[in-house]
């Protein structure tokens, strides 16, 4: 069950990452910001797993959750700035 969980989260990562590489408005970074880490999202879906796994894979578990958030949140920040630098350039 662990091994499900991180490879569902590997797999959210990747497609949030690729999605905000590709992201050409605003409006798309906050797309994926909700479709990811929003209240309906995926990562937010994935949760309820967690008191399904033994205790001892809870640890790594959270970990994943951790890095997962971590890394989608640095690519919507680099995405915000790359947009908002291109507006500047543009209006410069």
């Amino acid at each position: 069950m662990l091994e499900e969980l991180l490879s569902q989260l590997k797999a959210i990562t990747e497609d949030a990452l690729s999605a905000l590489a590709a992201a050409k408005t605003d409006a798309d970074v906050e797309a994926v910001k909700n479709r990811t880490l929003g209240r309906n999202g995926a990562v937010t879906a994935l949760s309820p797993m967690m008191g399904k796994l033994p205790n001892e894979s809870k640890r790594d578990a959270g970990k994943a959750f951790n890095e997962t958030k971590t890394a989608i949140q640095e690519a919507l920040n680099a995405a915000r700035e790359r947009l908002e630098d291109a507006t500047s350039d543009a209006n410069a």
